[in-house]
């Protein structure tokens, strides 16, 4: 049977074989206090607060007590309560819990636990404890005086994001979060996920983008996708009159535990940057401010009257954006592409070239935990695609072999089982790799042809070696192929080598709409007559400015002004990320909504609206 019967405060119910009684009881809408539980996050019964009555004999924690036949629970007696009473006390007594001085006032957990158990008075003395605040973080703010060591922070950073940057130092009273070996949070090894604050009960971490800015309960609360990179990310964005106060992860239930990135949690609400609210011609020398109407003329009037168009977009934008952006610039006779649309083009040509099939590429990243064997081409996803980094991470923790190639520095120095620092062979070394699997050769040196193979190489036969003794071993590998890898014949033979082998792909690439792949793109001019660049929240993509410096002149459609807006002749306002509305595609190829989540702030309010009426111009 897959299913138990037990009693719960005198009801009946039933649950699937496996679960715990916590986890019973709020499907069924029976509240259980909790203090260290946490959905995304495994059970440790540290603070007791979810004790039970079991069979009318123990006292045990419901949060590691399994379901069973015949079990008769009490949640709530006389006894229970006087109980959890003494816990709180404790809890509240040993740190300085002022609610009216500190951010999580109204968002706290602990605070509403003692709001519904009634406690207006301690039976005990007061610590009051002086505990440093550590404020060294970009975003996050680390204040032990709150701190009730639940332990929820370190088991984020341990079981979702995989970092094992937070810890539990000292013992007794003197028993604290600690980071690495005892630094400064803004001097750790944090990827700023902020994933340990999102499940801190109290007000001991917190984000400096968000405190004070409202009370999330009185906050409304739209679930929207990240657009920052081809993870997907569902997002819990809350507002108050109109202004983000703070994003959360939404999937907590998902693999991902509701994990977010910098990108996602803390930089949108960090660019300050100045918005664009009219559009700005410069022209002899001069800049002046035009109406969106006269803007919508003068960027119809270098188009028609120009041969060479280039237009380059985002790979952030909705696939609604993107859509409308190529419609009118086909219109005008311009050639199209978007950021990571080149090496998808590349990729297409390689497989088209060598008959690789799709069924060799992962279309669930979770499939990343179930790996034997990683082999890693390009590091920087540790910064570019820090979920996926997670991953990679976590299935390191439970026993995957991680290989790194990397023309600079391993960034998963602390997990790689092999680290390869090799720049432009990169090529060669997987061409090794291949032909001594097909030759099925014990050594390098065996191999036909070895003096021409070897003659200028920079490769260390003992690297190509144990990369072929790891993939011959496993039953399960995955090679993935970081958005820094854009040559051809680096892909050709990375693809030729997960073809030989049977090892699954994930290819990534700069775009966070994974719709350029249905998109169809040619590259741009080098030197066009015009640039058309849709740069949405995009700020310093080198080439975009390389298109603008080519161009005798450039139209730059962005949200806020940068370095790249500074360098257009034609600047139209664009929308923010929480601006927009539309759908777009994840990694997996899944399409997922995107909600708008303020209004417009900028000069514009349509920008699908706008390229209708640009491409009616022609």
């Amino acid at each position: 049977m897959n299913t138990v019967n037990f009693n719960v405060d005198g009801q009946d119910i039933s649950a699937k074989k496996g679960m715990t009684v916590m986890e019973a009881c709020e499907e069924h809408g029976i509240t259980i206090p909790k203090l260290c539980q946490h959905e995304a996050l495994e059970n440790v019964m540290a603070c007791r607060l979810c004790s039970v009555e079991v069979n009318g004999k123990q006292i045990l924690p419901s949060c590691g007590l399994q379901v069973d036949d015949g079990l008769k629970i009490q949640t709530q007696t006389d006894h229970l309560k006087k109980y959890r009473r003494k816990i709180l006390e404790l809890i509240y007594r040993s740190e300085n819990h002022y609610c009216m001085f500190c951010e999580s006032d109204g968002d706290c957990e602990l605070q509403d636990l003692m709001y519904e158990h009634e406690i207006d008075r301690f039976e005990f003395p007061r610590m009051y404890p002086e505990w440093p605040v550590d404020s060294s973080h970009d975003y996050i703010i680390k204040d032990s005086n709150r701190c009730i060591r639940c332990g929820r922070c370190v088991r984020a950073c341990d079981e979702v994001v995989g970092n094992h940057t937070l810890s539990l130092g000292g013992r007794g009273i003197n028993n604290r979060i600690i980071v690495d070996a005892g630094v400064p949070l803004g001097e750790s090894t944090c990827t700023s996920c902020g994933m340990c604050l999102q499940v801190c009960p109290t007000g001991a971490i917190f984000s400096k983008l968000s405190m004070f800015k409202g009370v999330k309960k009185e906050c409304d609360m739209t679930t929207t996708t990240c657009l920052s990179c081809s993870m997907g990310c569902g997002t819990n964005v809350y507002t108050k009159t109109g202004h983000i106060v703070e994003i959360e992860g939404a999937d907590i239930h998902k693999e991902s535990g509701g994990q977010l990135c910098e990108f996602g949690r803390f930089k949108p609400l960090a660019n300050k940057g100045e918005r664009i609210k009219n559009v700005i011609l410069r022209e002899d020398g001069e800049e002046k401010e035009l109406s969106l109407s006269e803007g919508l003329e003068k960027a119809s009037e270098m188009l028609v009257k120009s041969y060479r168009i280039s237009a380059y977009a985002s790979g952030d934008l909705t696939c609604e954006d993107l859509d409308a952006f190529a419609y009118a610039m086909r219109a005008h006779g311009a050639l199209f592409d978007v950021v990571g649309a080149k090496r998808h083009r590349f990729e297409t040509e390689v497989k088209r070239r060598i008959n690789m099939i799709e069924g060799h590429f992962v279309t669930d990243i979770r499939e990343i935990m179930k790996a034997d064997n990683i082999l890693l081409y390009d590091t920087s996803i540790y910064h570019t695609h820090p979920i996926l980094a997670s991953y990679i991470r976590r299935a390191t923790s439970n026993g995957t072999k991680l290989i790194t190639i990397d023309a600079y520095e391993d960034k998963f120095w602390n997990h790689s089982d092999k680290s390869i620092t090799i720049e432009s062979p990169k090529t060669q070394l997987t061409r090794l790799v291949n032909q001594v699997i097909k030759e099925g050769k014990a050594s390098i040196e065996d191999l036909s042809r070895v003096s021409s193979i070897l003659g200028g190489l920079r490769v260390h036969p003992k690297d190509v070696m144990e990369i072929v003794n790891l993939l011959e071993e496993a039953t399960y590998d995955i090679i993935i192929i970081g958005d820094e890898i854009i040559d051809r014949w680096s892909l050709r033979h990375i693809f030729e080598l997960a073809k030989l082998e049977g090892s699954y792909v994930i290819s990534l690439n700069h775009a966070g709409n994974q719709y350029i792949k249905n998109l169809e793109t040619e590259g741009v001019y080098e030197e066009p007559e015009v640039a058309y660049i849709l740069a949405g929240d995009e700020e310093d993509q080198a080439d975009m400015k390389e298109l603008i410096e080519k161009a005798d002149f450039s139209i730059v459609q962005s949200a806020r002004r940068s370095e790249l807006t500074e360098m257009a002749d034609l600047v139209i306002p664009s929308l923010t990320m929480f601006e927009r509305e539309g759908t777009t595609i994840d990694i997996n190829g899944v399409k997922n909504k995107v909600e708008r989540i303020t209004e417009p702030k900028g000069g514009i309010r349509s920008e699908i609206g706008f390229f209708e009426e640009l491409a009616k111009m022609r």
